[in-house]
């Protein structure tokens, strides 16, 4: 328990619980601060990235720099967005055609089709 204080030996009324709440959650906190101050258990985990670390270097300027077969699959790419494109335009203009040669079907079918008759 801590000594009263020399200016206020005794605690005003209202502050007797919040005095006795503190001193009762001391012995807590000083276990606290302690145990802060041990080494947390990150720490061998921050110890195990540092040695990893010169091992991924390498990969990792490696992923920086363009790969071989990238650059292949993209010249490929590139090679291929003309004739895409042309497709494309070509298939639009089609489309107009195409509704049109649908519909034209589905009346043909719609004709061949025999009548139902409701009989209920």
């Amino acid at each position: 328990p801590r000594l009263p204080h020399p200016q206020f030996p005794h605690p005003l009324p209202k502050n007797q619980p919040l005095l006795l709440q503190n001193q009762l959650l001391q012995p807590r906190n000083r276990l606290l601060l302690l145990k802060n101050q041990l080494p947390q258990p990150n720490l061998p985990l921050q110890l195990k990235n540092q040695l990893l670390l010169p091992r991924n270097l390498p990969h990792l300027l490696k992923n920086q720099l363009p790969q071989p077969k990238d650059r292949l699959l993209l010249l490929k790419n590139q090679q291929r967005l003309p004739r895409n494109l042309s497709l494309l335009q070509k298939n639009q203009l089609h489309q107009p055609k195409n509704l049109l040669l649908l519909l034209q079907n589905q009346q043909r079918l719609l004709k061949k089709l025999p009548l139902c008759v409701d009989t209920t």
